[in-house]
């Protein structure tokens, strides 16, 4: 593994998926946002506090594409590559369950749509999500497109 990977994190991670997939067309919602470290103002001891509002086991983004049925969405949890760990055993399990997928790249979030297209949808190809995604960011963008698929 590089030492270029063991550098990336998880935030660095999720930033790539949401604009990959924002340029394919996907609508991407994030159900938290990570709250950076912050000093105590009495101690100056460095504290990380929880990020608000988000329960156990919520996935990191909900995918969808506007075509899919309307309360239809992947439910995608980002770990960064090197050195991930499941956050709390429900997260785990609802991926063990199949409930969510996991990505540690933009490359593998666009293989957990692809799959998810294939097998929870059945109703859209490669090729299509490709077509779709063109003419949802024109000419402009196409080769990048592309480059991520």
């Amino acid at each position: 593994m590089s030492a270029v990977l063991k550098n990336v994190t998880e935030e660095e991670v999720q930033r790539a998926i949401i604009d990959g997939l924002s340029v394919l067309g996907y609508i991407v919602e994030q159900t938290s946002v990570r709250v950076a470290y912050a000093k105590c103002p009495v101690c100056a001891t460095k504290v990380k506090p929880r990020s608000p509002g988000t329960s156990f086991g919520v996935p990191d983004l909900l995918i969808r594409l506007p075509i899919w049925p309307t309360a239809l969405r992947l439910g995608l949890e980002v770990k960064k590559p090197v050195g991930w760990k499941w956050t709390n055993d429900e997260q785990r399990l609802k991926w063990e369950r199949g409930e969510t997928m996991k990505a540690h790249s933009l490359e593998q979030a666009c293989f957990a749509v692809q799959h998810f297209e294939r097998h929870a949808i059945g109703r859209l190809s490669r090729s299509e999500v490709v077509r779709l995604a063109s003419t949802v960011v024109g000419e402009q963008k196409r080769e990048v497109v592309y480059g991520l698929l």
